[in-house]
């Protein structure tokens, strides 16, 4: 386990915490009181200073009950390895009241995560790909439908291909449909009826396959 340094820079500072042993970040708190408006942002300060272990970052992010029950969101939150200045925190109120934060309340979160140094190469091309330059909504909508749900009205799937690939290439099915599966169920001598759930039919499918062995 890696060990964060941390320095308070004033008397209403609360070192970083997590709620439970196996949770992912660690809380951050106010060192001030502030009433923040509907559609305000504004930088907490923490009074903490940090000193991240090599090869991390630390990630600021939003609690979930903030950001659930009161529209409190985070902006910006990489603070890098070698930042040694007080970790802000920016709150942005997208709630339709005003919130109200104390002194030592949790504002915030903050994750320590690994990063990757790459070499920054200029190219005149760069390999190309399938998708090629395709941007928003290039790849289409993919719809998945799971075998016996409510929704699963019949077994026909329309597959939007990508920009480039070949036309006369059919689209592949990854996986067999309700229908298949009860077909198939029914030719090994199944008997249950129509329709059935995908987890019920593979159920049935073990107990039949151990009753012949």
């Amino acid at each position: 386990m890696s060990t964060l340094q941390v320095k308070k820079l004033n008397e209403l500072a609360v070192l970083p915490s997590k709620g439970s042993s196996h949770a992912a970040a660690y809380d951050l708190c106010s060192t001030e009181d502030y009433t923040l408006m509907p559609m305000e942002r504004k930088l907490f300060k923490t009074g903490l200073s940090f000193a991240i272990p090599q090869g991390m970052y630390g990630r600021i992010a939003p609690r979930s009950g903030l950001a659930y029950k009161d529209g409190i969101d985070v902006l910006a939150g990489v603070v890098d390895e070698d930042y040694r200045g007080e970790i802000g925190v920016v709150l942005i109120n997208f709630g339709k009241t005003e919130k109200q934060f104390k002194v030592g309340d949790k504002i915030a979160q903050i994750i320590f995560e690994f990063y990757n140094d790459v070499d920054v190469v200029e190219v005149k091309d760069l390999f190309e790909t399938v998708r090629g330059e395709g941007g928003w909504g290039s790849t289409g909508d993919q719809v998945r439908i799971t075998p016996g749900s409510p929704t699963h009205k019949n077994d026909t799937i329309t597959i939007k291909a990508l920009p480039g690939a070949a036309k006369s290439a059919p689209p592949k099915k990854d996986y067999e449909t309700h229908t298949d599966i009860l077909e198939q169920w029914k030719k090994i001598g199944g008997t249950i009826g129509h329709p059935a759930t995908y987890e019920t039919l593979i159920k049935e499918r073990e107990k039949h396959i151990g009753n012949q062995s």
